[in-house]
């Protein structure tokens, strides 16, 4: 604080403060006067995250930028992710909030959808729960349904009804079910070629013979590990995560829940700091209803929405995958 005031005089105030890697930090400051003014600029928006529960907070602020911060204070977001998006969304001059977010979310976050018959293998990762089964049903199903000829394989033999639970979907699908014990036999099962979705098994991402399995079976089947992540996670912990799977290979994250979490930081934290484009998301339990296609202008519309509402699924607008 006295080399702020010493650089900006006694009316200063410090912003934001993070570790910049390399043994320091770095401060973002402000003159108290600068609050007064309604240039929304980069610096204002960077401030600490306020209290949604408090209404005096943030009073300062112009009204668009009180919302924003506000919103993403909600979900949760990290300090550093939000204040990118402050300042992203505060940059753009088009009047529209949720444009604007948008824009921010686009330039920050990476988004790839799932091609409808993949040449590449796909094995759904993740830790345990996090809906890896119910999102390869959804894919197989969205594929059956759109006449792509597919075979599903589930990988998840070491939980109790893990295979049990996926045949159930594969049955009402018409669809034979191939299990793969270990990696050999993935291997094997994955040699016919094809269109082909891994139920893979539930991994602690912590755990060194848990990674070890899942590098043994994205080896064994040359796939494209695809990170499984619920919404409603700390961000903090969902951004640990996410970093582990992006080193095991994965490329890509499929968010489910949606429908039953309100706030979203874990799953941004997740795409941005394990540079994980967004592929799709799971807004309902049930399988005929498919995955979503993740868009900026859908994300900027959850992140906004008052968290009351219902039907999240209306927020996305881009067709089933």
């Amino acid at each position: 604080m006295s080399r702020v005031r010493e650089t900006l005089g006694d009316d200063a105030v410090i912003l934001s403060a993070k570790e910049n890697g390399t043994g320091g930090a770095e401060i973002l400051a402000a003159l108290d006067s600068d609050l007064a003014t309604e240039q929304a600029d980069a610096r204002i928006v960077a401030s600490a995250p306020l209290d949604p529960a408090d209404d005096d907070a943030g009073a300062d602020l112009p009204a668009t930028a009180r919302r924003l911060i506000r919103a993403l204070a909600w979900h949760g977001l990290p300090t550093g992710l939000a204040e990118r998006l402050c300042r992203a969304a505060v940059a753009y001059d088009g009047g529209d909030l949720t444009l604007a977010l948008a824009a921010a979310i686009d330039d920050a976050l990476g988004f790839r959808p799932l091609a409808a018959a993949p040449s590449r293998p796909t094995l759904l990762v993740g830790p345990p729960g996090a809906g890896k089964t119910v999102t390869a049903a959804k894919l197989a199903a969205g594929a059956v349904m759109a006449g792509i000829a597919i075979t599903v394989i589930s990988a998840d033999t070491r939980r109790s009804g893990g295979v049990d639970q996926l045949a159930g979907f594969t049955r009402l699908l018409k669809l034979d079910l191939v299990t793969a014990a270990t990696a050999v036999e993935l291997r094997h099962a994955t040699s016919r070629g094809g269109s082909l979705i891994i139920d893979g098994p539930g991994t602690n991402p912590f755990d060194p013979a848990d990674r070890e399995l899942i590098a043994g079976l994205v080896q064994a089947s040359g796939a494209e590990p695809v990170l499984v992540l619920p919404a409603g996670h700390d961000s903090h912990e969902a951004a640990d995560v996410a970093r582990v799977f992006a080193e095991l290979g994965a490329r890509r994250l499929i968010a489910t829940r949606l429908d039953t979490a309100r706030r979203y930081g874990g799953v941004l934290a997740a795409a941005a700091d394990g540079h994980l484009p967004l592929a799709a998301a799971s807004v309902s339990p049930f399988v005929g209803d498919g995955l979503v296609a993740l868009n900026p202008m859908g994300l900027a519309r959850v992140l906004l929405r008052d968290p009351e509402m219902a039907m999240v699924d209306q927020d996305f607008l881009e067709d089933k995958v």
